[in-house]
């Protein structure tokens, strides 16, 4: 059975999305506000393969990459549309991560020689 859709009911509907996209945007700032937020979601940009270039002559193979990094590119685009400055920021704080993770290993190497006697 089919709704009908009146100007009632096309108006209630309207209320709920433009109610449900206020929610969205105060839920996507809380989540770019904090590092742990902003470093999950890069998580999950690396786990779509956002940063990948990927070629394969197997079609399945590159119809699921491509379908994953679809997901992260639109991701990008929702941390551009809620917070423009976020996905720089987002940038910045991998770097650092990358460096402190190079720089632990360097440490490690330059320890596992040395006699503690």
């Amino acid at each position: 059975m089919k709704k009908d859709l009146t100007p009632v009911t096309v108006g209630a509907h309207q209320q709920k999305v433009k109610e449900q996209q206020k929610h969205d945007v105060e839920y996507w700032r809380q989540v770019l506000s904090t590092y742990e937020g902003r470093t999950v979601l890069w998580r999950v940009l690396e786990l779509c393969g956002a940063f990948r270039d990927y070629f394969s002559t197997d079609a399945a193979g590159m119809a699921h990459f491509l379908g994953q990094r679809h997901v992260g590119l639109q991701l990008i685009d929702l941390i551009h549309t809620h917070h423009a400055q976020a996905y720089m920021l987002m940038q910045q704080e991998e770097a650092q991560r990358q460096v402190a993770v190079t720089q632990a290993a360097t440490t490690t190497k330059d320890t596992e020689g040395a006699s503690y006697e």
